[in-house]
């Protein structure tokens, strides 16, 4: 299951990355064929600024505070970037440096970032350098790295995982899984048909640099907005060609990598989404019934979403502007999910401004990396040495009749009687050990053979010998019911501790079943 998350958070990754590309191109393929271009450029220099506003209205006095301290520190945020960018015509070498001047409350201060790769084979490496100043180092890190450069060495990071990467094999690798990449989402974006119009074609124009430029702007309102994103979730990433090619895509990525445990999880992530390919028209249902509860609810303000994009002659996109106007209804939104806020109803605003631009493309770009020495830097990777393989631990296992043991937020459970049993595949635990081990309440009706579980909100009901099961009143069908070992009654430990909102693995190496709430 932790593996399975992994390989499910490449795919939101993935989706994301395409709605952001796609999303913004559907009538004009040559706003899409800039972003490919601007991605190839070998160096600039650049300014971006980001702003945020944000307010809160409720007539609850708890839930206005809460909104107040937020507005605190987002009301009046202000990021401006000033940075470099360099690579060789292969970009198997590159540098890069970034400015930072954050204002957010009554915290700012400059932070300087810089990155240094080579991919080129022999002498490797990639390596982030971060520089904090004092009154952020006071704030976030309790004073630590104070006026010292903080050092991420990636050769010592791998190293101390246990994984070789071959830079040598990659450069190839990588250019052809991008060409791909775009390949893919190009043609997507040529075969998306959201009904409606997204991009306008302005016209001629002149960027802040003062370049002649032509212009292309979205805009959407709320409904807009919805029936746009709606679209792209089922008729573009839920498709089993996108499917097909997130596998495609993250099995070559991985290839870069010489590890087993990578491949065993590639395996799994395959068989998954063979699996997800299968409930395609079900999610797809699914989705649109989200929308359909949402169609009256009010997500974007009157400002709604606007971006624009300006590509010069050599067709680079040298500046983007983008707001967004967000107006939620909390009652509105909890309506929609079933959920009752009575007395915590109010609306948010958040407002976002970004723009930036660049210029100096592929020309002349000096990126100056700072001489790092033991006395003016701390590795983060060798500071916290060993950190990483502290998840390779083995736990001292404590001997058991059948071998199965269960872990609870990483100790072992004693059951002084009665032991976990295998029942045709599902794991049957003394319900009174586990849930009280999880700070639950059992309560045990001996005429009716009913047990009640209760935790929190929840309300889990097992009857001895039946395969029927309730949480809060919503039944389920167990694979083996409760049942009585030994005078002691037995549960599915996954079915109770999944319905108590932990997270469970089976361990097979170790017959061992993991909880973690």
């Amino acid at each position: 299951m932790k593996k399975m998350r992994k390989a499910l958070a490449a795919i939101v990754v993935f989706a994301l990355l395409a709605a952001s590309i796609v999303g913004c191109a559907i009538d004009e393929i040559a706003v899409i064929d800039a972003f490919i271009k601007t991605s190839q450029i070998t160096t600039y220099e650049g300014t971006t600024k980001l702003e945020i506003s944000f307010s809160g209205e409720s007539e609850s006095e708890e839930l206005q505070e809460v909104f107040n301290t937020v507005a605190a520190y987002l009301s009046g945020f202000s990021l401006v970037v000033n940075d470099k960018y360099w690579s060789n015509e292969e970009m198997t070498k590159v540098k890069y440096n970034a400015n930072f001047d954050l204002e957010m409350g009554d915290v700012g201060g400059k932070i300087d970032f810089w990155m240094e790769t080579d991919q080129t084979g022999e002498g490797s490496f990639m390596k982030l350098i971060l520089k904090v100043p004092p009154v952020l180092a006071d704030t976030y890190l309790d004073g630590q790295y104070a006026g010292k450069y903080i050092v991420l060495d990636f050769d010592s990071f791998y190293e101390e995982l246990g994984i070789d990467m071959s830079f040598a094999n990659s450069t190839n690798q990588t250019k052809e899984i991008i060409e791909k990449m775009y390949d893919f989402i190009k043609s997507t974006a040529e075969d998306f048909e959201p009904g409606m119009k997204v991009i306008t074609k302005k016209g001629n124009t002149t960027s802040a640099n003062g370049e002649s430029v032509t212009e292309y702007e979205i805009s959407l309102n709320d409904a807009s907005f919805k029936n746009l994103l709606h679209s792209f979730i089922n008729d573009a990433i839920l498709q089993k060609s996108t499917m097909d090619f997130v596998k495609e895509y993250l099995e070559d990525s991985t290839s870069i990598f010489e590890d087993q445990d990578i491949d065993e999880v590639m395996d799994e992530f395959d068989q998954y989404i063979d699996l997800l390919a299968e409930e395609l028209p079900a999610f797809r249902e699914k989705v649109s019934e989200v929308f359909e509860k949402f169609k009256d609810i009010k997500i974007l303000g009157d400002e709604g979403i606007k971006v624009s994009y300006y590509i010069n002659s050599d067709g680079y996109i040298v500046e983007q502007k983008c707001s967004v106007d967000i107006e939620i209804n909390i009652a509105g939104i909890s309506e929609a999910f079933g959920i009752d806020v009575e007395g915590e109803e109010g609306i948010i605003r958040l407002g976002v401004k970004y723009h930036s631009s660049i210029d100096k493309i592929n020309q002349d770009v000096l990126v100056d990396m700072p001489q790092i020495t033991a006395e003016n830097s701390v590795n983060l990777f060798d500071e916290f040495s060993g950190i990483f393989g502290a998840y390779e631990t083995e736990f001292p296992v404590p001997t058991v009749e059948d071998g199965i043991n269960v872990l609870i937020n990483w100790e072992y459970v004693d059951f002084p009687d009665v032991i976990p049993q295998n029942i045709d595949g599902r794991v049957l635990v003394p319900i009174r050990t586990i849930s009280e081990e999880m700070g639950a309440e059992v309560l045990y009706n001996h005429e009716t053979k009913l047990v009640t579980i209760i935790k929190d909100e929840k309300v889990i009901k097992l009857t001895i010998g039946e395969a029927e099961a309730f949480v809060n009143d919503e039944v389920v069908n167990l694979d083996v019911p409760a049942m009585i070992i030994g005078g002691r009654t037995m549960v599915p430990v996954r079915f109770v501790s999944e319905n108590m909102d932990a997270y469970v693995e089976w361990d097979g190496d170790t017959q061992t079943v993991i909880i973690i709430y």
